[in-house]
């Protein structure tokens, strides 16, 4: 279960443990009210807040019962949505993707270069498993740049208008070719 599941004081946060790290909610998500704010700015900034919270205690590990314990909902379906419109609500444009490609890549770097001396020195006792591991990194790498991406192969197949339009412009070209019907019994005749 989730520690501190009660409604704290005015400023509090909610803390708990979903066995994988510590997570915290806003007060004002679970009290349900902000002082001094509007109600309609209010209830759309509690929505904002209970959906990150949702998605971050989904993400701890959190069961949706227990998101709906800690974010007092109705159930664990209201949980479920309510982590499901916070995934949505975080959907990225290209340039932003882009950026966290980036950054992913750089950590991926950063992780693979103090075993690259293991890694590639035969004559080092843990050669074996570092050389195992960069090639993990490595492959995850060139996963997430696309660079195992398969290459897109467009086959035409053309009309049979398509091929006598071609067979009429080879026609036309340097060599002009006349068609004769032979009959093939006169020919061995000759």
């Amino acid at each position: 279960m989730w520690a501190d599941a009660d409604t704290p004081s005015d400023g509090e946060q909610h803390r708990g443990s979903a066995g994988r790290g510590t997570f915290r909610v806003p007060a004002s998500v679970c009290m349900g009210t902000i002082s001094g704010v509007e109600e309609g700015v209010v209830k759309a900034l509690e929505k904002s807040l209970a959906c990150r919270a949702a998605v971050s205690l989904r993400l701890a590990g959190a069961p949706f019962d227990e998101i709906a314990e800690v974010l007092g909902l109705s159930s664990a379906d209201a949980a479920r949505q309510k982590v499901e419109l916070g995934l949505a609500a975080e959907r990225w444009d290209d340039e932003q993707r882009d950026a966290l490609r980036a950054e992913e890549a750089s950590r991926i770097l950063a992780l693979l270069k103090p075993m690259w001396s293991k890694a590639t020195d035969p004559d080092d006792p843990e050669h074996i498993p570092a050389a195992k591991t960069a090639l993990q990194f490595i492959d995850r790498h060139a996963r997430l740049l696309g660079l195992d991406a398969p290459t897109e192969v467009v086959v035409h197949n053309p009309t049979t208008s398509e091929i006598d339009q071609w067979v009429a412009s080879v026609l036309q070209q340097e060599h002009v070719f006349t068609v004769v019907e032979a009959d093939p019994v006169r020919m061995l005749e000759d």
